[in-house]
This record gives C-alpha cells, structure tokens and sequence, in this order.
C-alpha cells in the first residue's frame, strides 16, 4: 500500500506538513489529477496539490514510494 506524507498550504504560502498515511491511491493518478510541485526543506521533494494556487491540501509520497515511480 502506497504511503504518502499529508501538506497543507495556507493562503500565504506557507506549506507545512500534517502527517503520514497509507492509502489505495496509485502514485500514478496523482500525476494525472493533481497539480505537481516542489518541496524545499521538507523530507519529500515533490507534492501533489488539489488546487495549482492558494489554500490547498497536498500528497506527498514518501521517499521509498518516490524511488520506485521514477
């Protein structure tokens, strides 16, 4: 089961990360579905926004799961 770390960006700007959750959701569809972005200073680089700009939640799939995909 996939594993991915849970962000949440305010309207500012600023990300800060929530927490760790396993789910059914291929590592695939968020690519397809959701708005890529980078991470700095945080464990995962790369995360999956629902929304491209303003208040969102993101998924980030963690470090193993990022391995693997690429």
């Amino acid at each position: 089961m996939p594993k991915y770390a849970v962000y949440a960006r305010t309207h500012t700007g600023h990300v800060k990360r929530v927490r760790n959750f396993s789910s059914n959701y291929p590592h695939d569809l968020f690519r397809r579905h959701f708005h890529q972005g980078s991470l700095k200073g945080f464990p995962e680089n790369t995360v999956f926004w629902i929304n491209p700009e303003g208040p969102s939640i993101g998924f980030a799939p963690l470090l193993e799961v990022q391995k693997t995909a690429d």
